[in-house]
């Protein structure tokens, strides 16, 4: 019995099934081999207080407020550069870490402890 005489003896409901199933693992091979969605850059900030920022590429300008850990996408394709720049709320001494990562790679990294502390940097994606 070949392929096609089993496919021919199943019902539609089966048939989609089988082509539901198919969809999906051929997108998810294409998310992968494409790299995934976006651009694949993001911003972590790791810090347990308040904190605010910008990220600008060439022609945007995205403002940042939040507390404690976070992880932002930055769909900045094309770009040349990224300036980041992100500051303590608060007078703590804790360590505000701030990390761009490209695809799964810290490229770019800063910390300060120092109270009402800020990091500033550019990144050439």
């Amino acid at each position: 019995m070949s392929i096609l005489d089993t496919w021919n003896e199943w019902d539609m409901n089966k048939k989609a099934i089988v082509i539901i199933v198919a969809f999906f693992i051929l997108a998810a091979i294409l998310l992968l081999a494409l790299g995934g969605i976006g651009s694949g850059t993001q911003l972590k900030v790791n810090y347990d207080g308040q904190w605010q920022g910008i990220v600008q590429n060439d022609d945007t300008v995205k403002v940042i407020v939040g507390h404690g850990d976070q992880i932002i996408d930055l769909d900045f394709n094309g770009s040349e550069k990224i300036n980041v720049q992100v500051s303590k709320q608060d007078g703590s001494s804790d360590v505000l870490n701030v990390q761009v990562v490209k695809h799964g790679e810290v490229v770019q990294e800063q910390s300060s402890f120092l109270p009402y502390g800020f990091v500033s940097f550019i990144v050439k994606p």
